[in-house]
């Protein structure tokens, strides 16, 4: 927020207080990034917002170095979150879960405003919010597989919400449980070290389409796809080689463990095999077909993909690793939908350099997306990697509307 009647802001949240993946907080899991590429770093290192600067006010500084580690552990990486945002909460409206964007005058888009409705909590009365520019950043939808939605399933869960579910299930740590990982990449991976460590006696199973678990590349060439330049280059290449671009080094995001990880995983894996009961076990080429629950078991169709032929599995929990969407249209913005352009297959919106989406004629708001241009921007939308560059960009193309309107006035 900046004073004397320039720019201000207002943050909405749904959740009542700060959390970052709260569920994916396992205490042995570490940062796939640098803690370098935090809030601030990249884009201004002297600001009082850096991990560093949290270090030093905790006292750990010194200690952090001799770690001589680039990569802190996600619950340290958390706290450092929640710290920074302490320091926002007077900017920040917590338990405000937002229902949808729409104009002001609905018939003049080139000279309305947006109304932004909210309620709070989940039975709240509707509220609003009349504002020139909108920033999502909700971190995508949850990908969920199955035709019977997630309200339908207690045993059967997203990986979002592992350890919520598992503390709700309350399975014992030394009960003989049988779980269920469906997915290959980070998440699959964090999870399956979760369960093996702390499920002493439980038996696991992973089911993926591919032969196994595949490191991230995280080389030093590949690791400039996460550079600022790396923005530039996508946005001047035709969309065809955009998508080549993507198809090429998908992996690199969306579906690789750290490299550290896998040894100790194989190392388990491994110690399991010579042991009188193993407990792992893996469908590979292999993919989820349904699930159901039924007598307090979670019931798994698995198709093989090499022979067509189904089983089925059984297990106290079924966790789907499966990722997360960034759907087009987003829900929130069905009521401006036929104002913006998007690409040629209408799968993701047309952002320009500053991620504001291109609009089929000229209006008087913007709306800026987090996390949904992949497509046009590259492979650090979905990652931590360039969100300093983001968001200052965004900040500073508002600020300068204001500005400007400011200035015509």
């Amino acid at each position: 927020t900046r004073g004397g009647g320039g720019l201000t802001a207002r943050f909405l949240d749904a959740r009542d207080s700060y959390s970052w993946h709260p569920d994916l907080l396992f205490p042995d899991a570490t940062m796939q990034i640098s803690f370098m590429k935090d809030l601030v770093t990249t884009s201004n290192p002297q600001s009082p917002f850096t991990f560093i600067n949290f270090l030093h006010e905790h006292d750990r500084l010194h200690d952090f170095i001799n770690l001589r580690s680039f990569y802190p552990r996600r619950t340290e990486f958390n706290a450092y979150l929640k710290w920074a945002a302490s320091k926002l909460d007077s900017h920040v409206n917590y338990g405000k879960s937002v229902k949808s964007v729409s104009l002001v005058t609905p018939h003049q888009p080139s000279d309305s405003l947006l109304k932004v409705t909210f309620q709070q909590g989940e039975k709240g009365a509707d509220q609003n919010i009349i504002t020139r520019n909108i920033v999502i950043a909700d971190g995508g939808y949850a990908k969920w597989p199955l035709e019977q939605p997630q309200k339908k399933y207690t045993r059967v869960f997203h990986g979002s919400d592992t350890l919520d579910r598992l503390n709700k299930l309350n399975i014992a740590t030394d009960k003989d449980a049988v779980f269920h990982i469906v997915g290959s990449g980070q998440s699959a991976a964090d999870i399956f070290a979760y369960l093996s460590s702390n499920y002493s006696r439980a038996k696991i199973c992973m089911t993926h389409r591919s032969f196994a678990m595949r490191p991230e590349d995280d080389s030093h060439f590949i690791n400039e796809l996460f550079m600022p330049n790396a923005v530039d280059l996508f946005q001047s290449l035709d969309q065809s080689w955009r998508d080549k671009l993507i198809r090429d080094y998908w992996h690199v995001t969306h579906n690789g463990v750290t490299l550290d990880l896998l040894p100790k995983l194989y190392e388990a894996v491994y110690a399991d095999r010579c042991s009188a009961s193993p407990r792992f076990s893996f469908n590979r080429f292999s993919e989820l077909v349904d699930a159901w629950e039924i007598d307090g078991s979670a019931v798994s169709s698995i198709r093989d993909l090499t022979t067509g032929k189904t089983h089925e599995l059984h297990a106290d929990a079924v966790i789907l690793a499966t990722g997360y969407d960034r759907p087009c249209p987003h829900p929130l913005l069905n009521e401006l939908q036929n104002l913006f352009m998007t690409l040629p297959d209408g799968r993701a919106y047309d952002l320009d350099q500053v991620w504001q989406v291109k609009t089929k004629l000229p209006v008087a708001f913007g709306v800026f997306l987090q996390g949904y241009g992949e497509r046009t921007h590259g492979f650090s939308e979905a990652l931590l990697s360039l969100m300093p560059v983001r968001a200052k960009a965004i900040a500073d193309t508002i600020n300068t509307k204001i500005t400007k309107i400011k200035s015509a006035a």
